[in-house]
């Protein structure tokens, strides 16, 4: 008989327990095989045996199967070898005590600790559509959590209908100007109540909103205020190549410190400011100045937002999505919103008559 068939006529016992060939069994030494480079010591994640392998039972500890109580476990079962089975496998879980990502960050964050996002908050200016400012509540608390807002009205007749909206959600307070400032005016006051608001809360960076600027990506508003906390600068913006603008105002991460101070809060002060200047004084303008005159010259470019008000991206605004798209979106928290919504500009109530520059 030769060699490879003498080999392969060893019974299941003999192969379980190492035996190359035919012929005596090996005195008894006490101790076990194991088909693995080296077994991990049990895991407190381990319990009863689940199942064996009828032909490897008995000194084939990589054969056996246990039931498992890890939460994230979801078959319920692991073994402590076969890294090929689909289990988990004792020697590659990363739950094990002796897994190396187990133990690493212990250590490592004792030296560097995991950056924590700094206290932040957001403030809405609000004109005429009180259920979209609901809306923005429920997008905030879906893409970044329990975050405190601000809802800076410059409509005193949708008042109660905020104050009703604002009561429903913790964290979510209304401040309403006396009475309309204007289109200009009415953006810039949401910027300056907000930056004295998140001081009086201890927040280190607010972002302001326009009412139809919805971010959705998770978590922006964190990623945010971490990316500006290591740039180390007073605001994240983008200009606006089409139409041009030196900065877009319909979201602005502001650092609370620089824009509180004493010459900066003059210089943005809420006010009808339009006609300030013979040519018009938008409120674009007025930000691009405060930057460089009182915020330190520079901003960051902040990445979600693109440069051409018409592009898309992890957000709704209403230069680059449809009404039916907020409609649908604002359905997805039950919220419906009036009839009157639009993506237009304010070009009706101007001609109208009913529009104020601010």
């Amino acid at each position: 008989m030769g060699r490879v068939a003498h080999y392969k006529k060893r019974t299941a016992d003999r192969k379980a327990a190492g035996v190359p060939m035919i012929g005596p069994d090996p005195r008894p030494t006490g101790l076990q095989r194991v088909a693995l480079p080296v077994l991990r010591a049990e895991c407190p994640h381990q319990k009863d045996l689940q199942r064996e392998c009828s032909t490897c039972a008995g000194p084939n500890e990589a054969r056996r199967t246990y039931y498992c109580d890890h939460p994230d476990n979801e078959e319920g079962i692991c073994t402590r070898g076969n890294t090929q089975s689909g289990l988990w496998t004792c020697a590659t879980c990363d739950h094990h005590p002796d897994a190396p990502r187990a133990k690493v960050p212990q250590s490592f964050h004792r030296i560097f600790p995991a950056p924590v996002p700094p206290p932040c908050g957001i403030v809405v200016g609000v004109y005429k559509w009180a259920a979209l400012a609901e809306v923005q509540i429920r997008a905030v608390r879906e893409s970044c959590g329990p975050v405190p807002v601000l809802i800076s009205n410059d409509d005193p007749r949708i008042h109660a209908d905020l104050e009703r909206i604002c009561a429903k959600y913790p964290g979510a307070e209304l401040s309403t100007n006396p009475e309309r400032i204007g289109h200009g005016g009415g953006d810039i006051a949401a910027f300056h109540k907000g930056a004295l608001w998140g001081r009086e809360r201890g927040l280190e960076y607010v972002c302001k909103l326009s009412q139809r600027f919805i971010p959705t990506a998770p978590f922006w508003l964190q990623d945010g205020a971490k990316a500006l906390d290591l740039a180390d600068l007073a605001t994240a913006t983008r200009k606006c190549d089409h139409p041009r603008w030196p900065v877009r105002t319909e979201i602005v991460l502001m650092r609370v410190k620089e824009w509180t101070t004493p010459a900066a809060l003059e210089f943005y002060k809420p006010r009808p400011f339009y006609f300030e200047r013979a040519a018009g004084y938008d409120a674009e303008t007025l930000i691009a100045e405060l930057i460089r005159e009182h915020l330190g010259g520079a901003y960051w470019p902040w990445e979600l937002v693109p440069m051409a008000r018409e592009q898309s991206g992890a957000f709704l605004w209403h230069h680059s999505s449809t009404v039916d798209e907020y409609r649908a979106f604002a359905a997805r928290f039950g919220v419906a919103l009036p009839d009157d919504f639009t993506c237009e500009g304010w070009e009706r109530d101007f001609h109208a008559g009913l529009y104020k520059h601010g």
